[in-house]
């Protein structure tokens, strides 16, 4: 896996090589440097495979693709006459019983089937799960090489049982070391017996992914046997839980989900705070509260977070409703995703750094009242954070189409004296939104840059009175700007920027003069004179 870069190597890239080219790059590292599996039957061969971009693709079962025991270890069905039951490869009945215990009991026995050694891990345990409805009373545990597979979305569906309340998660995959899970759906109990929306319920997830060891069970380390992955799920709907639609703990790494559907869920779509994650192609909608919230780092690529925080009666769970929320973490790269439509931020940055997105935001807070920063809602909201770029497009069309008031501006950076919001560009295309950008809390930002439809102007740039002689003034605006000095008697003007005190101009004599000084957010200026001269403050043109 590729080497991520330092804070200092990541804004000498984009001082360097501007916003533009930065952005190609990390993108282009979010599509190369942890690979997007599939499952997918081999045409030619029938054989079940997963897609491997840095090689071969890898041969999960050893038969024909299909349906019938003598390819999977166990499958597990519904027969006519209203028995659960799973069968072994033989056809050999172990188990007649509630779908609870036969879906177990079926992970318990294809657990039995150790991988060979060798490239291809994968060689574990294969269960499949016959179309119909699978109530399921208690959690599931699913250990290491373990590969479920149903008969596709809305055929194969796990169904949490309405007599479940447990504060535990439906499907615990433990010391997930090479597992999948693809082609089903799983449904929670969000709603009561009478179509009543319940609270969230910590611990009530559909998916936890865990890790309780770090050594494999059957390679030892972790990534010992060459295939950085441990949990692959693929074409997965998960419905209405009671938690989160998905859990990633912290030691859960090597995570890949692509093509799937989290719907409805009580909580997030996506919590995450495990790390080297990727998720690829896939939809988050009407969740309680945060669509994709991560606390570790990794990639989400061509998927979408709509309508988070619209349907949870209770207050946010992070302290704010965001379709995206990064908290306390780095390294988070996000490309061609689309959120919005939800009753907070489109996307929040808080004590994070190196993190690059780009994406498209709706209607951000479309959906509430919920309000933050002066009764103001934000499209984006960067929060003590360092090494931040965002190239963006707010598109609010539909207040603009249904003639209501514009309620969103662009961008909220917060900062305070001891935790200074840093190294930050954020280059929007903004429609029918409050083009501006507001500083909140105290202190000045740095190296902070915000441009809204190709241009600075957007800024009400206030000149401050001229100091004292040799005083130094800070340029706190989020756009750089452009200072005009004319006439006095000055004997020096000198330019404070990241530490570095520059000399722009200097006279043995008071003199007087005219120049113009650009500066960057956090920059100072101090000018030594005997006689005061004029100055202007204006947002710089380009």
């Amino acid at each position: 896996m590729a080497r991520r870069p330092s804070r200092r190597e990541f804004f000498s890239m984009a001082t360097a090589a501007g916003l533009g080219a930065l952005l190609a790059s990390a993108l282009a590292r979010a599509q190369t440097s942890s690979p997007s599996y599939a499952l997918y039957p081999d045409p030619a061969t029938g054989r079940l495979k997963i897609k491997a971009p840095k090689g071969v693709d890898i041969v999960l079962d050893q038969g024909t693709y299909g349906v019938s025991p003598a390819v999977f270890d166990v499958i597990v069905r519904r027969e006519a006459n209203g028995d659960y039951v799973a069968y072994d490869r033989t056809g050999g009945i172990i188990c007649k019983n509630s779908p609870t215990a036969c879906i177990q009991e079926a992970v318990n026995y294809a657990s039995q089937t150790k991988p060979a050694p060798g490239p291809n891990p994968f060689r574990g345990g294969f269960v499949f799960i016959y179309p119909g409805k699978y109530y399921v009373k208690s959690q599931i545990t699913v250990g290491p090489h373990i590969h479920i597979r149903g008969a596709g979305r809305g055929a194969t569906v796990i169904k949490e049982d309405p007599s479940r309340r447990d504060a535990t998660p439906l499907l615990y995959f433990k010391d997930a070391f090479h597992t999948t899970i693809s082609d089903l759906t799983v449904i929670g109990n969000v709603f009561d017996v009478y179509g009543n929306r319940n609270n969230y319920v910590s611990g009530a997830d559909l998916i936890y992914v865990d890790r309780t060891t770090d050594s494999d069970p059957y390679f030892g380390g972790s990534d010992s046997a060459g295939i950085d992955l441990a949990f692959l799920m693929t074409r997965v709907s998960l419905l209405y839980g009671r938690g989160h639609c998905v859990t990633l703990a912290p030691n859960a790494v090597e995570v890949h989900v692509s093509d799937s559907y989290l719907l409805g869920c009580a909580g997030d779509g996506f919590n995450i705070r495990g790390h080297d994650y990727r998720i690829v192609s896939t939809v988050v909608g009407n969740v309680g509260n945060v669509g994709f919230y991560t606390t570790g780092n990794g990639q989400i690529v061509g998927s979408k977070s709509y309508g988070s925080g619209t349907r949870n009666p209770n207050t946010p769970i992070h302290g704010v409703f965001s379709e995206i929320f990064i908290d306390h973490t780095g390294s988070v790269a996000i490309s061609g995703v689309e959120v919005g439509e939800g009753a907070g931020y489109c996307m929040t940055v808080y004590y994070s750094q190196n993190i690059v997105a780009e994406l498209t935001c709706y209607s951000p807070g479309l959906n509430s009242d919920y309000t933050t920063g002066g009764n103001e809602m934000y499209a984006f909201n960067i929060d003590r954070s360092t090494n931040i770029i965002i190239k963006a497009s707010i598109v609010d069309f539909l207040r603009k189409f249904n003639n209501l008031p514009m309620k969103a501006k662009a961008v909220a950076i917060q900062t305070d004296t001891s935790t200074v919001s840093q190294n930050i560009v954020v280059d929007l295309v903004a429609d029918y939104t409050k083009n501006v950008a507001d500083i909140i809390g105290t202190g000045c930002t740095r190296n902070v840059s915000v441009r809204i439809n190709n241009t600075y102007s957007y800024v009400n740039v206030t000149t401050p009175s001229m100091p004292a002689s040799g005083s130094a003034v800070a340029n706190c605006y989020p756009v750089p700007v452009d200072v005009y000095i004319w006439g006095g008697a000055v004997t020096s003007v000198k330019v404070v920027r990241n530490g570095v005190e520059y000399t722009v101009f200097s006279s043995s004599s008071a003199t007087s003069v005219y120049l113009k000084v650009r500066l960057n957010n956090g920059d100072q200026i101090k000018i030594s004179y005997t006689s005061a001269p004029s100055w202007a403050w204006v947002p710089a043109s380009s």
